[in-house]
């Protein structure tokens, strides 16, 4: 019988890694898209300060300055 050893984070990453700011959802709308590790979320700067859409990346982020 073989053994199959399965890794799982429990925990998603908490370290922003990049992020930048613009408008995605709407043409006035001012929003903040953050990376951490392989999870994007999509925030809007407001006093509740919530995060509209997070999502896992199956992709690679580069950016190039």
């Amino acid at each position: 019988m073989a053994m199959h050893l399965y890794g799982l984070t429990l925990q998603k990453s908490t370290a922003i890694t990049s992020a930048v700011y613009g408008n995605f959802s709407a043409p006035k709308a001012q929003e903040i898209v953050v990376a951490r590790g392989k999870i994007l979320e999509l925030l809007r700067p407001d006093d509740t300060g919530k995060v509209l859409l997070s999502f896992l990346a199956f992709f690679s982020i580069k950016c190039e300055i």
